[in-house]
This record gives C-alpha cells, structure tokens and sequence, in this order.
C-alpha cells in the first residue's frame, strides 16, 4: 500500500501515515527500514496490518523524499535550520539560528513608517496651503 508520511514525532519516535483511501496508520520507527529520518510529505510504500489499537504500517519503505523548502542552512554552524523570529514591541526585529544564534536576517519597519509620516505631513501640509 502507498501513502504519505502525515506526522512523524522524532523525539517520541512514532507517527502517522495517511494512505491514499485517506485512511491513517499509526507506525513506530521499528517499522521504518530507510536510513533517513522520515518526515512530513514522505512518500512511502508499506504493509497494513490490523491491530487491538487501529491500523498499523510495517516494513514502511520511502519512495520519495520531501523537500523541506521552510529549512535553510546556517550560515555560521552549517546546520539545517527553520529560523526563530525574534519579536520586540510586538514587531518583528530579527531571525535567528535556533542553534548557535547568529542573526540570519533583520526586520526593518523603520522605512515604512518614515514613508507614512512624510505622506502624513505632506497631506497635511497640502490641506493648510489650500485654505
């Protein structure tokens, strides 16, 4: 049977398979023969089998492996990251590595709002000379 990954928890080690009937599978890494980590969109093929819990994947094989686009690489520890935005005043300021903390990218909302405040005074400037 096909399916894709639906959920995988690393920590705890177990997950859920959709098939393509949208059917779930519960399955533990046991039961999972590829050497990589097995993540959300995975294709995969596997056996069902029908246990006291619910159905259950064996002998889960991936097809094919997801691209996870949200991920980029560090560019000072070199791993795989989703970068943490960090948020000051409830505006963004920056993204950060997760791991070594490095500042990945900074948010400046400072343009725009000197952009608003100009066309605030012009308006107002403009309605004055007008009278």
């Amino acid at each position: 049977m096909k399916g894709k990954i639906k959920f995988y928890n690393k920590e705890k080690g177990y997950g859920f398979i959709i098939n393509e009937n949208l059917e779930d599978y519960f399955f533990s890494i046991k039961d999972w023969k590829n050497t990589e980590i097995p993540e959300t969109g995975d294709e995969v093929e596997f056996e069902e089998t029908l246990t006291k819990k619910g159905k259950q994947a064996k002998n889960i094989k991936l097809l094919n492996k997801t691209i996870n686009k949200s991920k980029i690489v560090c560019p000072n520890c070199k791993r795989e990251i989703i970068p943490r935005i960090i948020v000051y005043h409830g505006e963004p300021e920056k993204s950060v590595c997760p791991f070594c903390g490095v500042t990945i990218k900074k948010f400046s909302n400072k343009t725009i709002i000197s952009i608003i405040v100009f066309i605030i005074i012009v308006i107002f400037i403009i309605s004055i000379g007008g009278k």
